[in-house]
């Protein structure tokens, strides 16, 4: 909130609102999913991912205080997270056999969550 307050200029509840921007699309993470499924192409899928988030925060960086930026770059983070998750969760069911999928599952999940704890410090 303090960031889109400070920088754009936007209400409490307006930066609440655009805060909920990227969660809301979220909704359409089973819409890129069946894209991803039925064109292949993972990794550029991913790739793509990775590319709009950084267009999104470098779209903050460059914005100038324009009021509707945070709702614009955070439905692009929406949508790039929606690309990128579709990918990564299902790289496992590639790489690793059958009778071990549980186990790498359970090691990707334990990867990713040590990274959230480490970005938080």
């Amino acid at each position: 909130q303090l960031f889109f307050t400070s920088k754009f200029g936007l209400s409490v509840s307006e930066a609440d609102i655009a805060n909920v921007v990227t969660y809301a699309t979220q909704i359409l993470s089973p819409f890129f999913g069946l894209m991803i499924d039925r064109t292949g192409f993972h990794m550029s899928w991913a790739l793509m991912g990775i590319i709009l988030m950084f267009g999104a925060h470098v779209l903050f960086l460059l914005s100038n205080g324009l009021f509707y930026i945070p709702f614009v770059a955070n439905a692009i983070i929406g949508i790039s997270n929606c690309c990128f998750f579709a990918v990564i969760w299902a790289t496992p069911v590639f790489l690793v056999k059958d009778d071990q999928l549980s186990t790498a599952f359970g090691i990707f999940g334990a990867v990713l969550n040590a990274g959230y704890a480490v970005v938080n410090l």
